[in-house]
């Protein structure tokens, strides 16, 4: 990129790009927003947007009919199939499925709100509905029997029967007693769990006492004999927290423990073997008799994590235990590892619609079927932002000057003749980028600066300014650079500030329109002239819950940006519009997890899509 010589013929490139490989804009419904309307969802078909890995952004239940056939649920149903976690379910939203029960042979349910699911090894049934029910937790007796928890709204908690192909309503309790938990040991005994504990003998229902007053989580057993209820008291301020847990042995109920400390979320029992595991990852241990707390935790990380769910694996001695936020960890002989990492991605970039990378806790590479992790050896890992074009090639950058380039087919690192650490990177043309990083200004401070490249000169210093890099774009003959003390832009000749205040993200249009997301909103630079005097940044969209607009990409004649809470929006040239994402979002209920980077894909028939 030659910044030395003007920008404008090199960025117009861009343009070029964009045009010759790119289609029309996309199809949005009506519902367009303007400076003064509110954000609207328009309807798009659920399959457009699919969880291409993983899914593992919410997890609340974990069961096991094998070690090679493992669900989780919550913002998907995943299954393992002892090589991969894939996302079956792909909705990718909340609520999700809210439970899991598979038996030995692989066949169970997934209570899924409205719906109840069936599987069937590695694969979904077609859902199945009861009189408005909404079900929330299921136990699998055989392949040809099983049970639910459900209720109608405002109604009280019913237990309904899954037999001879039809759910039936089999108890309603009453209307002070709500049920979050079942488990059945046979077609004839088995517990429901919540405010109290109902016990079915064969024939009917009927209410036990509990010996403590709590917060009921889970229940749990191995025999008619042998039935284990966990939970406490939730972990509130002002609120002396405690966990329990009770032991039912076929007479009556009894505890066998009761501490201070944040509530049992999780128990698994296998034979005279189990682990209870409380939401901040304590973990106790029973092995023949008693419940022995162990120096080890499972890690819950950060943001306000908790442990949800545990399972023992049948025909293994090992458990596996599930954080809301994805994380799987294994439990054998007390000690903990990882199995899943969550795998948080903050980069994309699409070479064709066969190849691309996500860049993360792990670097990944798209094979025009799948994700697949790249090799430990691979210099990928290192780096934090990846671009690519078809016509020009793939580039990444990271810490400590790290440039890599894509070619025949591996990453090669090129030199860099800067002490810099680099963020982001915009692939201009073939022999052209601009590159945005962090230099020292003094030894408590740093400032941004922005490098270009091209195959006459190399590599160049050509602006520098105050703050922190946060985002770069270049397009349509112009250049943006946000850092956390404003916005700066290149008109194909000069450098002059944009805009005094931060931004977490910037975008340009396809008509040369200037966007920089914030904390809720997306703005437009009103009045392009310079000098900047008279211009204005106007806020054309508003995302629920003030939700950080992170990124931009230009496709074809549209705009997208993508923001937390899953938020997907595209802009037309006419208004933006709400592809994806729950726009009742308060920033508490609803998705946990943010979209942080989005790319074009160029495809085989000229279309360009994400």
């Amino acid at each position: 990129m030659n910044l030395r010589a003007p920008l404008l013929t090199i960025l117009l490139l861009v343009g070029a790009s964009v045009s010759m490989h790119a289609a029309a804009a996309p199809t949005v419904p009506a519902g367009k927003m303007r400076s003064h309307s509110a954000l609207v969802a328009t309807p798009a078909p659920p399959s457009v947007w699919e969880t291409q890995w993983g899914g593992f952004h919410y997890v609340r239940r974990i069961d096991a009919a094998s070690a090679d056939s493992v669900w989780a649920v919550g913002s998907n149903a995943v299954h393992y199939d002892g090589s991969r976690w894939l996302a079956v379910d792909r909705r990718d939203d909340e609520p999700g499925p809210q439970a899991v029960d598979v038996h030995s042979s692989g066949v169970g349910w997934i209570a899924d709100g409205e719906r109840i699911v069936p599987v069937y090894g590695g694969k979904t049934g077609p859902p199945m509905s009861v009189s408005g029910y909404r079900f929330s937790d299921v136990a699998v007796v055989s392949d040809d029997e099983a049970w639910a928890l459900a209720r109608k709204p405002d109604g009280p908690t019913t237990i309904l029967r899954h037999r001879d192909g039809t759910w039936q309503p089999a108890w309603t309790a009453p209307d002070d007693t709500a049920l979050v938990s079942i488990w059945m040991a046979s077609a004839d005994d088995g517990w429901a769990v919540g405010s109290s504990a109902v016990h079915y003998d064969g024939e009917r229902w009927t209410e036990w006492a509990l010996p403590v007053d709590t917060h009921i989580e889970r229940v749990k057993g191995t025999a008619p004999d042998d039935v284990w209820v966990v939970g406490g008291v939730p972990d509130y301020p002002l609120v002396q927290s405690r966990r329990f847990i009770l032991h039912f042995d076929g007479s009556g109920w009894s505890v066998a423990l009761d501490e201070p400390g944040s509530a049992i979320r999780a128990i698994a029992v296998q034979g005279s073997e189990g682990y209870a595991v409380s939401m901040t990852g304590d973990i106790y241990a029973r092995h023949g008799s008693g419940w022995a707390k162990l120096d080890a935790k499972v890690p819950v990380g950060q943001y306000m994590p908790y442990v949800t769910d545990a399972s023992f694996v049948p025909g293994t001695s090992y458990a596996l235990v599930v954080t809301n936020q994805g994380w799987v960890y294994r439990l054998q002989d007390d000690e903990v590892s990882l199995v899943h990492d969550a795998a948080s991605f903050q980069s994309v970039a699409m070479l064709s619609e066969s190849l691309g990378w996500t860049l993360g806790r792990r670097a990944m590479e798209f094979d025009g079927t799948d994700w697949r992790g790249l090799p430990d050896s691979s210099p990928l890992h290192r780096a934090v932002d990846v671009s690519a074009k078809p016509e020009a090639g793939a580039w990444a950058v990271g810490d400590d000057g790290l440039v890599l380039r894509y070619t025949s087919g591996q990453w090669d690192r090129l030199a860099f003749p800067f002490e810099a650490d680099l963020r982001r990177i915009a692939v201009v043309g073939p022999e052209d980028v601009l590159v945005i990083g962090n230099v020292a200004a003094s030894e408590a401070a740093v400032q941004t600066a922005a490098f270009s490249y091209d195959a006459r000169d190399g590599w160049l210093l050509v602006w520098q300014g105050p703050g922190a890099a946060r985002d770069v774009a270049v397009g349509r003959g112009q250049a943006l650079v946000a850092t956390d003390e404003g916005i700066w832009h290149y008109d194909g000749a000069t450098w002059s500030q944009a805009r005094d205040t931060p931004a977490e993200s910037v975008g340009l249009g396809p008509a040369g329109e200037l966007w920089a997301g914030d904390a809720g909103t997306i703005q437009q630079l009103k009045g392009t002239t310079r000098p900047w005097e008279g211009a204005n940044w106007v806020a054309k969209a508003w995302l629920p819950a003030r939700s950080r607009v992170h990124a931009f990409a230009a496709g074809g004649a549209a705009v997208w940006a993508v923001a937390d809470a899953g938020f997907v929006l595209a802009y037309d040239g006419d208004g933006w519009d709400l592809l994806r994402g729950n726009p009742d979002y308060n920033g508490v209920a609803g998705a946990s997890y943010g979209l942080h980077d989005v790319a074009t894909v160029p495809m085989s028939d000229g279309a360009t899509g994400i």
